[in-house]
């Protein structure tokens, strides 16, 4: 596998997420009643509008949304690797810093969660294609993040890597 997602952090600061291998191909229906956003949010609705959100607030464009994508999607089980491009210690300053105080609080209690061993969810990720499927214009290589930035945060102050749920086109639809 190839595919990596570079995103910045506060003060400029890199993060690499590359996907290493792939481990497993999770069923569509599965995902879709048991991929848990929060406590109490779950379900296609919800993932909809996490698609939503990539569209209003990174592409500025209007989804037009198909039903038909989960008919024409794989979710993969991915192992990945996180890469920092400078010390963890100023990442983690820069993130307290300049981020709002309880979405830190939340990072720091995800941490003892991992360290204790417990499974909190995979971070998911978007294919450039998905999003092109929808309406949106982006390279079909690009790779965006949906839902799990502050498990992604709490692995990498554990210096963890975790496994992320990967959604791409199935490759019929994908050239």
């Amino acid at each position: 596998m190839d595919e990596i997602y570079q995103f910045e952090t506060y003060k400029n600061k890199i993060i690499t997420i590359k996907f290493i291998k792939f481990i497993e191909n999770i069923d569509v229906l599965f995902f879709l009643k048991t991929y848990k956003i929060s406590n109490f949010l779950f379900g296609k609705f919800y993932i909809k509008r996490l698609f939503n959100k990539i569209f209003k607030y990174h592409l500025n464009e209007k989804m037009i949304w198909s039903n038909s994508i989960w008919d024409n999607v794989n979710i993969k089980l991915i192992e990945s690797k996180v890469i920092l491009d400078s010390n963890l210690s100023i990442i983690t300053y820069n993130y307290e810093k300049y981020s709002n105080k309880r979405r830190f609080r939340n990072i720091k209690k995800y941490q003892l969660l991992l360290k204790e061993g417990r499974d909190l969810g995979c971070p998911l990720f978007v294919s450039g294609a998905c999003i092109n499927y929808l309406g949106g214009d982006v390279q079909n290589s690009d790779i965006f993040m949906l839902d799990g930035s502050r498990r992604l945060y709490a692995h990498i102050l554990n210096e963890s890597n975790p496994n992320v749920l990967f959604i791409d086109l199935k490759k019929d639809y994908n050239e």
